[in-house]
């Protein structure tokens, strides 16, 4: 196998542009907002254990995602509750697949996906209870779904509803946590 010729004599070029602003309008109080576009390189998928299956090349990934949020200090800066809410727009995403093979059982598989849509908001705060005892907590929730797929992803051979209703992988709708530290010399 010649991997200089198509489909792994591939280039990408890309620009991973950011622009942001601030806005403090008062000492405490941060306001902010953002947008960036930023690309994960393709490549060749050489992971296949079948002799049958050669390795497929896949393409670069685009993400746009924008960012607004809120930092606010309080209690003379003993405390702080950080917000913000995101919504990324994801072109060619890539996704690993598990395919079924009748030599080896599964292959997994590198392929462009199709194009998504995640946004979500979080929630951090901390609090200094003493000088040396703090406790802080987080809770954040995403939601992700496919605008449209170009691949087979769940292996019946078809590209159809079925792939687009599927959830897209370690997406968990909800994070939280809570930490308590305390500090000693």
């Amino acid at each position: 196998l010649n991997f200089s010729d198509t489909p792994f004599d591939q280039e990408w070029d890309d620009l991973s542009p950011r622009v942001g602003v601030q806005w403090h309008p008062g000492a405490e109080t941060n306001l902010y907002a953002s947008w960036s576009r930023a690309f994960r390189g393709g490549g060749a998928n050489f992971r296949t254990a079948s002799l049958g299956l050669a390795p497929r090349a896949y393409d670069s990934e685009q993400q746009s995602t924008f960012e607004i949020g809120l930092k606010q200090d309080f209690a003379d800066r003993r405390g702080r509750v950080n917000l913000a809410l995101f919504h990324n727009e994801i072109e060619d995403m890539q996704r690993e697949t598990n395919l079924a093979d009748p030599i080896s059982g599964v292959q997994q598989v590198v392929l462009n996906a199709g194009d998504a849509v995640i946004y979500g908001g979080e929630i951090e705060a901390r609090y200094a209870l003493t000088q040396r005892f703090s406790v802080s907590a987080h809770a954040g929730y995403v939601h992700g779904e496919y605008d449209n797929v170009t691949a087979d992803l769940n292996g019946d051979g078809l590209v159809n509803a079925i792939d687009l209703g599927l959830e897209i992988p370690r997406l968990a709708p909800w994070s939280y946590g809570l930490e308590l530290n305390y500090e000693h010399p």
